[in-house]
């Protein structure tokens, strides 16, 4: 409940004042798409990568400006990140090896924490979080708050899908840290059907946060 009310109250704040994609461009954070895995840089001032797009195919759109919820809303996903990254290092130390990889909701909670971990760090660096970015992320404690809520699968897949598509704005698409959050994306979903093949979320409705 704590992270559930200000998570929900960044984004009901974020979609009613959402600037419109289509109208700005955002800067490259990424010289290649290995930077996506790099948890220690984690500075999100960065402005001087190399363009995946030469500047003479991009239109001339203003570079999005951040607003005072970008710098809190990273302090959520600092907490978050540093929450996954432990969490995955304790399950690696305490995972029993094959029993515990070949358990379909264990291996599920494990690699959804771990595609997670690198998605939000790329949600932290990234100029400005849009309101299809923040959905996911803000909805998530929903589920753990109120895991037998019968529309939280519909709502979180939307929520996916929201995030999916909005990367492929132009904005997004045409830097790399864009289409890496889009990739990561992809993988992201792997576990979550595993997830739902399961009867993982009553087993471990707590797991996630």
């Amino acid at each position: 409940m704590a992270t559930l009310l200000p998570a929900m109250a960044f984004l009901i704040h974020k979609f009613i004042y959402r600037q419109d994609v289509n109208t700005y461009q955002i800067h490259e954070k990424y010289d290649t798409f290995l930077e996506a895995l790099n948890l220690l840089d984690l500075y999100p001032y960065n402005q001087k990568k190399s363009t995946l797009v030469a500047k003479s195919e991009k239109s001339i759109k203003p570079f999005v400006k951040a607003d005072r919820l970008d710098d809190v809303y990273r302090i959520y996903l600092g907490v978050a990140i540093f929450y996954y990254l432990s969490d995955v290092m304790v399950k690696m130390y305490e995972f029993e090896f094959p029993n515990d990889y070949l358990d379909l909701c264990q291996l599920a909670f494990f690699l959804h924490h771990i595609f997670t971990l690198l998605s939000f760090k790329s949600i932290f660096v990234i100029d400005h979080q849009p309101w299809f970015l923040v959905f996911p992320t803000a909805y998530h404690p929903m589920m753990v708050v109120f895991p037998k809520f019968k529309l939280n699968n519909p709502i979180y897949i939307t929520s996916v899908v929201c995030w999916m598509y909005g990367l492929t704005r132009p904005a997004y698409w045409e830097t790399r840290i864009g289409r890496s959050l889009f990739m990561i994306s992809c993988f992201l979903m792997i576990p979550i059907s595993m997830l739902w093949l399961g009867t993982c979320m009553s087993e471990f409705q707590y797991e996630m946060i």
